[in-house]
């Protein structure tokens, strides 16, 4: 039996998880050699988004750097390609209903 090929968004999954920090829409469509236009329209067939698919693996790895590493939030904001802190303690917050802090209280617990 053939493989799928990969779909678009898992490529543009594979390409978020394994940069850090987590690469723009820019330089996703770039080192893919589309236009953002076409990615967009490519995704879309698929059901989805680029940010979608970003808050999907920014939330996936947020909470893996905060269960399996020491990083403090303005750290894993960086690496998850955030501007600071802030918008990722409210993307985090959005994500889990939990602030950062919160969550780490409760993985201590």
């Amino acid at each position: 039996v053939m493989d799928e090929p990969l779909s678009y968004a898992d490529v543009v999954r594979s390409r978020l998880r394994d940069a850090t920090p987590m690469p723009s829409l820019p330089t996703v469509v770039e080192t893919l050699h589309l236009t953002t236009r076409t990615l967009q329209r490519r995704l879309d067939e698929e059901g989805t988004s680029f940010s979608a698919l970003l808050a999907e693996v920014r939330r996936e790895r947020a909470l893996e750097l905060m269960r399996r590493s020491g990083m403090d939030n303005a750290a894993i904001a960086w690496s998850l390609g955030f501007e600071d802190a802030s918008a990722f303690s409210r993307a985090f917050k959005s994500w889990t209903g939990l602030s950062p802090r919160q969550h780490r209280d409760r993985l201590r617990d």
